[in-house]
């Protein structure tokens, strides 16, 4: 039987894309799963072999039912530039057609208002590394990420080492699933995510410095990890097991 492939999807960062480009022509339908909730995922007795959605790190604990799960699992994670996630996920709750609550509000709130309103929508790209407790949005855990940032990063970085096998750059994604593919045995047919709720919404979120500077602050956890994953993935390539112990750039 097949590993089971983990690709932990970030909001905004190539999960529809990883998709629509390796699983959908590889992976038979029924062997893809999309659960609405942990409970779910928990009761189901399932074999799948890909599960869609947003699941942190470590969501494979909660599928020891599954057989694929119990052959092996791929680990599998994409980041993208933090101020560039962060304009996009706050374009798709400004979208009618994204079904996002509170669209009209969230527009007229703007880019820095609606995080300083959404805090649990920062730094999701550490956070869904660090593992469930940090994703919900009333975590206990989440106030303390502007006080201890850089030991964030670096037990975030720690887990990239151990847990995961394979780390793409958004920027980066065509050459990214190519390698992917070849290494897994899946069909690539790269497919640019057009298909995502932001996909054709042209308008450009424009920032003062200033603004652009507050933004940073908001998002340092995920840029002080983003710059160290840039540089490794520039040096080491596709294989974080390669890579270098954290230090901030």
């Amino acid at each position: 039987m097949d590993k089971f492939i983990n690709f932990t999807h970030i909001p905004k960062c190539a999960g529809t894309a990883f998709y629509y480009s390796l699983v959908r022509e590889s992976i038979p339908e029924k062997e893809v799963y999309f659960p609405r909730s942990y409970s779910e995922i928990i009761r189901s007795k399932k074999d799948y072999r890909y599960i869609r959605g947003h699941w942190p790190s470590g969501i494979t604990r909660f599928m020891r039912h599954n057989n694929y799960v119990r052959n092996g699992v791929v680990n599998i994670v994409a980041f993208r530039e933090p101020i560039a996630q962060a304009k996009s996920l706050y374009r798709y709750y400004t979208l009618e057609r994204s079904g996002a609550k509170g669209y009209r509000k969230n527009l007229e709130r703007g880019v820095l208002d609606f995080y300083k309103n959404k805090p649990h929508l920062c730094n999701l790209q550490a956070k869904y590394l660090l593992g469930f407790l940090w994703v919900h949005h009333r975590s206990p855990l989440g106030c303390m990420q502007s006080r201890i940032a850089r030991q964030l990063a670096r037990l975030a970085s720690r887990r990239l080492r151990s847990g995961y096998d394979y780390v793409l750059i958004q920027e980066d994604t065509m050459s990214g699933f190519e390698f992917i593919g070849g290494q897994l045995g899946l069909v690539c047919s790269f497919q640019r995510p057009d298909l995502t709720a932001t996909a054709d919404a042209h308008a450009v979120i424009t920032l003062s410095e200033g603004e652009e500077e507050e933004l940073k602050s908001m998002f340092n956890l995920d840029c002080i990890l983003y710059r160290w994953v840039c540089a490794q993935y520039r040096c080491h390539g596709f294989i974080p097991q390669k890579w270098e112990a954290f230090s901030e750039f």
